[in-house]
């Protein structure tokens, strides 16, 4: 589990350092900000030995702010569109 967290912490900072696109907004920023403090949240969750049902509430939490900072991907819109212009006999 540790082997993990470290590589999300490396690559977290390494998107901070190499990230060269647009300046997020003070909104993006803050989405951003919330995302990390609750990935920090659910380390101390897991170091402290919290029940799967604590963890999972938090990871769902988590996966809500990413949604709020990249948008909400649907796969089954995703999948629609891809068939409905790529389909043959459609």
């Amino acid at each position: 589990m540790e082997i993990f967290w470290n590589r999300l912490e490396t690559l977290v900072e390494q998107f901070n350092l190499a990230h060269s696109g647009p300046t997020p907004t003070a909104i993006q920023a803050g989405r951003l900000e919330a995302v990390t403090n609750s990935l920090k949240d659910l380390r101390s969750q897991v170091d402290a030995g919290l029940p799967p049902e604590i963890l999972a509430e938090t990871n769902r939490k988590i996966m809500v702010q990413l949604e709020n900072v990249v948008g909400k991907v649907e796969v089954d819109k995703v999948l629609g569109r891809i068939f409905s212009d790529f389909c043959i006999g459609k």
